[in-house]
């Protein structure tokens, strides 16, 4: 699979799908590597048309592109699952002090909560640094 640039990877899909791209403006600069590389073959200026290897290479693009969204997919997912399983164990867990330190204070369990994640929170962005 090669190194193409958005644009080439733009004219090239469109080309996989049978379309003619013009090579001017923007479109230009891709088009005409996407012939010095074979992806494409020029019949004139204007009209070109996806060679047998750039048909393969449009596809394995594709796939890739496909590929990386897949993971993304599934990185976001495993991210959401793990957010909500800390946010729940930190909650519990914050419960859990503030009621020790109200038989420590005699405070109330609401404010007790509210200091200790105030204190968590600074720890936190502590370890984030």
């Amino acid at each position: 699979m090669r190194n193409l640039t958005q644009d080439e990877l733009t004219c090239l899909a469109i080309s996989a799908q049978g379309e003619n791209m013009l090579a001017i403006g923007r479109w230009e600069k891709p088009i005409d590597r996407l012939v010095e590389l074979g992806l494409l073959k020029r019949f004139d200026k204007f009209n070109h048309e996806i060679t047998p290897e750039g048909k393969k290479e449009a596809a394995a693009q594709i796939d890739s592109v496909d590929d990386a969204y897949a993971k993304a997919a599934i990185d976001v997912k495993n991210a959401q699952t793990q957010y909500h399983g800390s946010m729940e164990q930190a909650a519990k867990h914050l419960a859990d002090a503030a009621k020790c330190k109200q038989l420590l204070t005699g405070q109330f369990p609401h404010q007790c909560a509210y200091d200790l994640a105030q204190e968590v929170l600074q720890k936190a962005l502590f370890l984030l640094k």
